[in-house]
């Protein structure tokens, strides 16, 4: 090796400064200085916030399948949406409230997974009476045999798949497959509903809202009684589903055709849930799953049973002398029975020996 005059011969690498480096804030476990006048250890907190499907979908619509299977957790934050329009968070030190503005289409099976014939549809729900009551609209599908109509769903099925397998293949020239193409491109439907949620605010008309002033109080007093066919959380589905049918057309007034067909909407679904045993439309089947005459009826028939338990003491009131006695009392036998079962499934009443009931 040769040696320059003047220099120094080292086996060690020069020594180099040091990067700079960014500081960048992070969250600090606890705040001040420690002994040694350095600062606080800092980590990173391993928590964040995800959004949820109706978050996501603000502004839009959210469908929901097999919403009868989902955790108890999940449909309280539902209730809360549909509510609100907003869901609050407060965990692990983060509050927040997250729009979510959002119509929800949810899908269920009922209770048995079939329809039980001899049950009211209303029994048959498995969902919070409380989250129910915030859909505007219900409606249940039967899967009933139908020959004719059975038919013609494999003939339409049949034919859809293979007009699908020919278009793969290319067998089909320009008309036929713009003959099986969608009435209506994806991309513009989106588009058309973007628009209409963007700049279509509509205002009722005087005749659309004449319609609804004399519509809701003749349906509201045509029992008569004590049995409310309608609450008036109905009048506002009647108002989202009028704008919507104004907002379909591009129109900014409401008019009575858009009133009429939200109706007729209204009414269907009230027809297919919301009727009681006697034929009346009863809003508490949907309010609170059970009709307001079965509360009554069942009120009674706790009330027979705890004055027959007094009167027969030692095993309780005889199954058939509660039975008859409500009958005496102008109920139906078989509504009496189906009531005395639903009792029991619930822990309300209970066989002390075969044929007598105790209240538990």
């Amino acid at each position: 090796m040769t040696r320059v005059p003047g220099s120094r011969v080292s086996s060690k690498p020069p020594r180099r400064s040091a990067p700079a480096r960014s500081r960048r804030p992070r969250r600090s476990e606890r705040g001040g200085d420690d002994r040694g006048g350095r600062p606080g250890r800092l980590r990173r907190l391993p928590y964040s916030l995800q959004a949820g499907a109706l978050a996501l979908a603000n502004k839009g619509i959210a469908c929901v399948d097999e919403i009868d299977k989902m955790q108890q957790d999940a449909v309280e934050s539902m209730h809360s949406a549909l509510e609100e329009q907003t869901i609050s968070i407060n965990k692990a030190g983060i509050n927040a409230t997250i729009p979510a503005q959002t119509a929800l289409l949810a899908a269920g099976n009922p209770k048995e997974d079939r329809f039980d014939e001899h049950m009211h549809m209303a029994e048959q729900i498995d969902l919070d009476a409380a989250l129910v009551s915030r859909f505007d609209l219900w409606f249940m599908l039967k899967d009933r045999p139908d020959e004719e109509k059975d038919r013609m769903i494999a003939e339409h099925k049949t034919t859809v798949w293979q007009e699908s397998a020919d278009l793969d293949q290319g067998n089909l020239d320009g008309a036929e497959a713009k003959s099986i193409s969608p009435e209506v491109d994806h991309d513009v439907l989106r588009a058309f509903v973007a628009y209409a949620r963007r700049n279509v605010q509509p205002r009722f008309s005087d005749e659309a809202a004449a319609q609804i002033h004399d519509y809701y109080p003749d349906i509201r007093g045509m029992t008569g009684g004590d049995t409310v066919p309608l609450t008036h959380r109905k009048l506002e589905a009647i108002r989202r589903m009028a704008e919507a049918s104004a907002k379909v057309r591009l129109s900014d007034t409401v008019e009575a055709a858009d009133v009429k067909r939200a109706i007729e909407l209204i009414q269907a679904s009230l027809d297919d849930v919301g009727v009681n045993e006697d034929g009346e439309y009863d809003a508490d089947i949907i309010e609170t799953g059970v009709s307001s005459s079965q509360r009554s009826r069942t009120k009674d028939l706790k009330e027979t049973i705890s004055e027959l338990e007094e009167e027969f003491e030692e095993q309780g009131a005889p199954e058939q002398e509660i039975i008859d006695e409500m009958v005496d009392r102008g109920f139906e036998q078989s509504k009496i029975e189906h009531d005395i079962e639903k009792l029991k499934r619930k822990g309300e009443v209970y066989m002390p020996a075969q044929g007598y009931l105790r209240s538990a």
